[in-house]
């Protein structure tokens, strides 16, 4: 009876173990799933947060655009006559907005429409055909509502080149605040999908879209969902208006779930979205569920092997010893699947014990600290590991003696630890103590390194220029707002603006691959001709800026131009063709009673202008008085 109650409680234990392993085996795959999703969601989180940056500053230069416009149209007050009522026509206004187009990277066109809805002024020709486009959604929007808003329209084909554009549009007044037409600048989408093709990971989709839910462009491209209103079941208009997040649900339109992550631009009402399908977010996870299964169904196996000895020991005690070499034999076979799940794992893991002597290791651990396996054995402290690696230039930055009070320091602190860890050849590797509760300790290490690198090479398209690699918009700004901010008394610096003379010939003539080519020409002779620590920076198209530190007196920025003007006559090779051009300079200086980082600008600029007047291919550096007399006869020309 004792036998037989015996081998009962080790079938009903069996039973429990097997379940719990079941039970176990569920749970790590369930929380594998979370944590892929998770990580997913994190990089999508990146990902969308890098996109909405550039994406914002890839816009904010056509609403710069349209705000310009706006402003030099704005109608002055009584008795003077609003100028977008008299003459919206004219040559002025036509090279008021071919200017704009110039100065800003990603415009196809920008449009000027009177109050009856009908083209007036078109930056592609002049005189402009009397396009009818009061049926657009962003005409009626602002000849019914005076809204000092940016309006984003519906993306509509041009029907020349059957190229996906963006409207965006502002209103304009006249003189006594009535509506007198809209200023319209056509934006590229196939610009904004250009950069999305460069930035973006593969298996990833990037919508924009406005707050009301039309999709305004899809990445990878798709044309039937431009234009289509996100279903109102989708959880896409709650995150929106809690101002964005991330969400798990089917796609807009299809079923295939995905992982997404929405972000609202702060300077336009549009919404930037990053998401993956799950099916991508988990493929990893699916091969890595086959391994868990198959180590649960080996553990399950090995108890039931193990109870199945106790109840054969129970049988026969007279065959101890054989069972007892049988047992040590399933021992041995586990500790070998022990070896060979430690060898597939992706991070190195080492087992120290109280005296930080190496118990177990795996292979991924010598790779991670950059010594062959042959080196590694264990009984080893950790003092001789640490010699090793310094040897093979691959410690932490640290010394033996840092990192050992270190060590102790974790210990006896009891709590696990996550660190990243930069190591002398140039590696970044995450770890992580855990002290265990049977006393010593073990670490996890993974190699970062390529994660770091994507996360500073998205950083860096953020703050550069794609096409010539200058500092871009943002980050010229940056660097005038420290220049204002760390200049002293003694200290004065300089901004000059550039104007290529003939570039955009060359661009119409020979095509954009050429055009782009003879920009990165130029951008290498701007970079030989400044000093180190100079700032140069493309704005858009064919216009460079450069901020010139440490000027004592005007001689240093004029002597600067005459380099630059030298080096941009000289004529470029570009993909076999010979090519001419010029370049105009605008030199304003700083600081002064009067300028800021806005007004330096605008001085610069002017001087640009004055530059151009002189007939190209020269500098002039800004003048007070002169400005302050052409300021004065334009207000007299004006007034007559």
């Amino acid at each position: 009876m004792t036998g037989i109650s015996t081998r009962n409680q080790l079938i009903m234990m069996g039973a429990v173990i097997v379940v719990s392993i079941f039970g176990g085996t569920c749970e790590i795959i369930s929380m594998q799933r979370q944590a892929a999703i998770g990580a997913f969601q994190t990089a999508t989180a990146n990902l969308d947060n890098g996109m909405a940056r550039q994406t914002a500053h890839l816009l904010a230069q056509a609403d710069q655009a349209l705000r310009t416009v706006q402003t030099r149209l704005a109608a002055p007050p009584d008795p003077a006559p609003p100028v977008i009522a008299v003459r919206p026509q004219s040559p002025a206004v036509f090279d008021l907005l071919s200017n704009q187009l110039e100065r800003s990277s990603g415009l196809d066109a920008l449009v000027l429409v009177g109050a009856d809805g009908r083209v007036v002024n078109n930056s592609q020709g002049w005189p402009a055909t009397p396009v009818d486009v009061s049926g657009q959604d962003y005409f009626s929007h602002f000849k019914n509502d005076n809204d000092p808003a940016t309006f984003v329209g519906i993306p509509v084909r041009d029907q020349a080149s059957g190229a996906w554009e963006l409207p965006l549009a502002r209103r304009i007044d006249d003189a006594h605040g009535g509506f007198a037409g809209i200023i319209v600048a056509d934006v590229s989408l196939a610009g904004l999908a250009t950069f999305y093709q460069l930035a973006m990971p593969p298996h990833r989709t990037l919508y924009l879209a406005r707050r009301d839910g039309i999709v305004l462009l899809r990445y990878p491209a798709r044309d039937t969902d431009i234009g289509r209103r996100i279903p109102s079941k989708s959880p896409w208009y709650a995150i929106a208006a809690a101002g964005g997040g991330a969400y798990d649900a089917p796609a807009y339109f299809s079923p295939a779930p995905v992982i997404a992550v929405m972000r609202p631009l702060h300077n336009l009402p549009i919404i930037v979205e990053a998401s993956c399908t799950q099916a991508d977010a988990l493929l990893q996870w699916e091969q890595e569920r086959i391994w868990v299964v198959l180590g649960g169904i080996f553990s399950a196996l090995c108890a039931i092997g193990v109870l199945r000895l106790f109840g054969v020991q129970f049988d026969r005690i007279e065959a101890s010893e054989r069972r007892l070499a049988t047992k040590n034999a399933e021992l041995d076979l586990a500790q070998k699947r022990l070896e060979v799940t430690l060898a597939n794992l992706s991070q190195g893991v080492c087992f120290f014990d109280d005296d930080d002597r190496l118990l177990v290791f795996n292979q991924r651990f010598c790779q991670v600290i950059g010594l062959p396996s042959e080196l590694v054995r264990a009984g080893m402290s950790t003092a001789e590991i640490a010699e090793l690696r310094i040897a093979a230039g691959t410690f932490w930055d640290a010394s033996v003696e840092e990192y050992l009070a270190g060590l102790v320091a974790r210990r006896r602190a009891g709590l696990p630890i996550d660190e990243i860890s930069e190591l002398q050849d140039g590696r970044t590797i995450a770890k992580h103590f855990e002290p265990l509760v049977d006393h010593g300790w073990v670490m996890t290490l993974e190699d970062i390194s390529e994660r770091r690198a994507a996360e500073q090479k998205i950083a860096y398209l953020a703050h550069h220029d794609m096409l010539t690699g200058l500092a871009n918009r943002a980050l010229f700004r940056d660097q005038l707002g420290h220049a204002f901010t760390d200049t002293g008394v003694s200290t004065g610096f300089a901004m000059l603006c550039l104007d290529l003379d003939r570039f955009k010939a060359v661009n119409d003539g020979f095509g954009h691959p050429v055009g782009d080519g003879l920009l990165q020409a130029v951008a290498d002779r701007l970079r030989a001709a400044v000093r180190a620590g100079d700032t140069v920076a493309r704005l858009g198209g064919d216009e460079f800026v450069i901020l010139q530190l440490n000027v004592t007196d005007q001689s240093e920025p004029i002597a600067l131009a005459r380099r630059i003007v030298d080096a941009i006559s000289k004529p470029f090779m570009i993909e076999g063709h010979m090519l001419s051009i010029g370049v105009s300079v605008g030199i304003a200086m700083a600081p002064t009673e009067r300028v800021n980082p806005e007004r330096l600008l605008q001085d610069a600029d002017k001087a640009l202008y004055r530059s151009k007047q002189a007939g190209r291919g020269t500098w002039r550096l800004f003048d007070p008085t002169i400005e302050a007399d052409a300021d004065a006869n334009a207000s007299v020309e004006a007034s007559r």
